[in-house]
């Protein structure tokens, strides 16, 4: 399996810091390998993403 490390540390950072930033009590981490590809999802229990920032899309970081 290729793994870019600096980007996957780049994307893993901030995903973390923004539930980290918002979580209310609860964040969970799940990483795995799918069909060769390397998968993390986090969730947290915070307020989500503004109806706007759906609407228009996020920003990159």
């Amino acid at each position: 399996m290729l793994l870019d490390y600096g980007l996957f540390l780049t994307v893993a950072e901030n995903l973390l810091g923004n539930a980290a930033r918002f979580a209310e009590r609860e964040i969970a981490l799940r990483l795995g390998i799918r069909d060769s590809f390397l998968t993390l999802s986090v969730r947290d229990d915070g307020p989500g993403y503004p109806a706007a920032l759906v609407q228009d899309g996020p920003k990159p970081f």
